[in-house]
């Protein structure tokens, strides 16, 4: 603070002595006796300004010097001891839980294989080996213990029937194809009046035991029309399978053209994000000089043109990153691609040479930035 009413000090002292040098001049217009005093005091005044300029150099050095960036000492001291403590306490925890690392990788390491194996590759296969070569994989009953079970009704209802009378075989056959039980039925029915002594002398335990049997066909034959859906919609069961493994494809495709996008755009990431903070940095200087009362049909004041070609210098710096071609072309920008127009870095810079013209309005400029935002889409 002493140093600072010093200098000022020193200033208002030089400028009382150059204040004194011109009224001496005016007086000493056309007296040449004057002359040598006027060169002693010109010469005294540029020691002075000497002086006064190399002190106040050295005061600017020291308040630099005092109000300067720290050193890397300072800076870095604090990162530097909880890095040492952070690895300290990493590397013993490292050390003492090295089974449990082990175990936790290993766990890990089974779990994203058992993913990958049934969970992407075994529906893919199955999906395949459905649409290729016709495979059912969805199946609850097959057709051969279905007819074997209708066939062994069949028998047991025909030598049923026998015990009892004269009947046709073929027709029983056919009865019993249709659901039909009629002749067994009835000598359940007459069985069941006296169930004890039928059970051990009669024919009861046969007749029921044929109902079990009709029980097994029925369920088997609800089964075979529930086999017969799943086959008719195997396709969409797959296909629903295979969501897991589609998903998971589709997602490391897309990280790894995002990452491979990003390694290959260069400097062209860097040129589009440069080209959208300068956009917005003249639509902002642009909106800052919106008057209400003209009713936006202002021109810019000399610091704002000058401020906005200082802009549209940058920006014209940039677009030597965008694409020239006569046909669409693509601009990559880190994360993806972008389809541009054709002759996109012409049509860049006829807007930045509509910006730059000092005969358009405020409001005309703005909507020459809003045309630039409507026609790239990089912006």
């Amino acid at each position: 603070m002493l140093s600072q009413v010093n200098s000022e000090q020193k200033e208002s002292d030089l400028l009382l002595q150059v204040k004194h040098v011109i009224e001496i001049i005016d007086s000493a217009a056309g007296k040449e006796s004057e002359a040598s005093e006027l060169g002693f005091l010109h010469a005294a005044l540029v020691r002075d300004l000497s002086e006064q300029i190399s002190a106040i150099s050295k005061t600017v050095a020291a308040n630099m010097h005092k109000y300067c960036r720290p050193s890397l000492a300072t800076r870095c001291w604090m990162p530097a001891i909880m890095m040492v403590a952070g690895a300290r306490w990493l590397t013993s925890y490292v050390i003492g839980h090295q089974e449990d690392i082990k175990l936790w990788i290993s766990d890990g390491l089974l779990t994203m294989r058992n993913y990958i194996l049934h969970y992407i590759l075994a529906p893919l296969r199955s999906g395949y080996e459905t649409i290729r070569y016709g495979k059912h994989t969805y199946s609850v009953m097959s057709d051969a213990s279905l007819a074997s079970d209708v066939h062994s009704l069949e028998e047991m209802v025909v030598g049923f029937a026998k015990r009892f009378g004269t009947v046709d075989p073929d027709s029983v056959r056919s009865r019993v194809a249709h659901g039909d039980l009629s002749d067994v039925m009835q000598v359940y029915a007459n069985e069941m009046q006296q169930p004890f002594r039928n059970v051990l002398f009669g024919d009861l335990v046969q007749a029921m035991l044929i109902q079990v049997q009709k029980v097994k066909v029925d369920v088997g034959q609800t089964m075979a029309a529930l086999d017969k859906l799943l086959r008719s919609n195997e396709l969409n069961f797959l296909l629903l399978s295979t969501v897991p493994a589609t998903f998971s494809i589709y997602a490391a495709i897309k990280w790894l053209s995002a990452r491979v996008s990003w390694w290959t755009s260069g400097n062209n990431r860097h040129t589009v994000a440069s080209i959208r903070v300068i956009v917005r940095d003249i639509d902002r200087l642009l909106n800052t000089e919106c008057k209400e009362n003209e009713e936006h049909k202002t021109h810019l004041s000399s610091v704002s043109q000058g401020n906005l070609i200082c802009l549209t210098n940058y920006l014209r710096y940039h677009t030597r990153g965008l694409p020239n071609l006569a046909s669409p072309g693509r601009l990559s920008i880190g994360s993806g691609w972008i389809h541009t127009l054709p002759y996109t870095r012409n049509m860049f810079i006829q807007d930045i040479r509509d910006i730059e013209a000092a005969e358009f309005s405020v409001a005309q400029k703005q909507q020459v930035v809003q045309r630039m935002y409507r026609t790239f889409k990089f912006l």
